[in-house]
């Protein structure tokens, strides 16, 4: 990508071509911003650029060590991925800039010229970079710098993805139990990922693929991340709330807020969009007064250890699993540091090595509600007008893709034993009937009890 920005900046300084692209690169007006499709793609291309959702980073930071600052790591790597996306919108706009005044200047009128703005995605890799190659100078000594990147990126991709996904198969039990090392299974996921790949040689190849990359954007990414932050959020240190207001009181406010979000997305998306009124504004009041509502009744019907209204309502609504997490890492560099603690969520703010409160909030309330607005506009969107026009028969295809992937994540959640050793299950050579009955029936699933047997069986091997 540093070299597609640096040639983007070479033609620019060529000339007063730049001025061109920059003009169209800020809008006359704010209300551009207002526009949904500008977030989900937005929002679709950070997770992207981030890794984030894909396995990638997560098999990545499991090869780190024990005492690995991921908190400053983290903060780097997205004010860098920051800073490169701003240089990389204006290296774009540079080279739009550069096309469109020599179209003008030439009054081409080919299909790069009729709507240069227009292109994104695939074509403004594909059509207009190569057209602005081909319009520059030394377009045969550029052409391969921009064409070698890409090349390099698309294998570098490759690594990532692989990495990811052979990391989570190595470490299951099945494939220790076939005694498959990392350089045959690499092997296999590359063979069978090479075979795939030729659907996308044929003439249908650029529509499969534009529609597996939009399903898999605008809809996998952002609902593996809802799922995520709802994990870590509102189930983790569940049982520690439990203990303090009472189970009823727990799952009172958990369904109310998730009630909440849900009524609010579908009265923001089902709204008309010529319509005076702003829906989506409607939808966050509504879904603000079942919230409010659910967190007053839990408070008025919690029992435990708890009798302050103030430590009532922490312990019903607030962040106890990011607190958690927040305190793992942050012990590593102040061994003192506890969450709640005036005097320490100072340093956290203040250290550019720790997690701060924000992080807590942000996890629990902003991130899942603004993940399933921006799910539920791409749905609507869709069902109203298939996207980029395809026939719904293409389309389908995506929504098949949706599915698989929800499916998986369905699976797992409700049987996680899947994913245990077949001798854990309490004998040394279970038969397939055993095993299927201690992974889909089990007498009391205990994810807890699970782990620590795993670990000790783990160790004595």
């Amino acid at each position: 990508m540093e070299q597609r920005m640096v040639f983007s900046f070479y033609l620019g300084m060529a000339g007063e071509k730049i001025a061109v692209g920059v003009d169209s690169a800020a809008p006359s007006t704010w209300s551009v911003l207002g526009n949904k499709d500008i977030w989900i793609r937005a929002i679709g291309q950070v997770f992207f650029s981030l890794g984030l959702c894909m396995g990638c980073v997560t098999a990545y930071s499991s090869f780190n060590p024990k005492n690995q600052n991921i908190s400053r790591d983290g903060k780097i790597i997205c004010i860098s991925d920051f800073m490169a996306s701003l240089l990389a919108g204006v290296s774009v706009y540079e080279m739009l800039g550069f096309v469109k005044k020599l179209c003008e200047q030439t009054a081409e009128d080919d299909a790069v010229c009729k709507d240069i703005y227009g292109k994104g995605g695939f074509e403004l890799a594909f059509v207009t970079y190569p057209a602005g190659i081909a319009m520059s100078y030394a377009p045969n000594l550029w052409g391969i710098l921009f064409f070698g990147c890409l090349l390099f990126l698309g294998i570098d991709s490759a690594f990532s993805m692989i990495v990811a996904f052979t990391t989570v198969i190595e470490d299951a039990w099945f494939a220790k139990r076939w005694k498959l090392n990392k350089a045959v299974l690499t092997a296999i996921v590359c063979i069978v990922g090479f075979l795939l790949g030729f659907i996308y040689l044929f003439d249908t190849g650029y529509f499969l693929m534009d529609i597996a990359d939009h399903y898999l954007s605008d809809w996998c990414l952002m609902l593996i991340g809802f799922v995520q932050a709802v994990a870590c959020g509102w189930v983790y240190q569940a049982p520690y709330q439990a203990k303090r207001v009472g189970k009823f009181s727990v799952i009172l406010y958990d369904m109310c807020f998730f009630v909440a979000i849900t009524l609010g997305v579908i009265i923001a998306v089902s709204g008309n969009e010529d319509s005076d009124v702003d829906v989506i504004w409607v939808g966050v009041f509504i879904g603000m007064f079942v919230w409010i509502f659910g967190l007053v009744a839990a408070v008025l019907l919690s029992k435990g250890r708890v009798n302050g209204i103030g430590e009532k309502m922490w312990c019903i609504a607030g962040w106890h699993g990011p607190d958690m997490i927040r305190r793992m890492v942050n012990k590593e560099y102040e061994p003192e540091w506890e969450p709640g603690h005036a005097r320490d969520e100072v340093k956290a703010v203040l250290r550019f090595d720790m997690i701060s409160a924000p992080f807590g909030f942000l996890i629990k309330y902003i991130i899942p509600g603004v993940l399933l607005l921006l799910v539920g506009l791409a749905l609507s969107k869709d069902l109203k007008e298939p996207y980029n026009g395809y026939a719904m028969e293409w389309n389908m295809l995506g929504i098949l893709i949706v599915i698989s992937v929800l499916s998986c994540m369905l699976i797992l959640f409700l049987f996680p034993r899947l994913w245990y050793d077949i001798r854990y299950c309490g004998e040394d050579d279970p038969s397939l009937t055993s095993w299927l009955k201690w992974v889909f029936i089990p007498k009391s699933v205990n994810s807890v009890e699970d782990m620590k047997l795993a670990r000790n069986r783990s160790a004595a091997a």
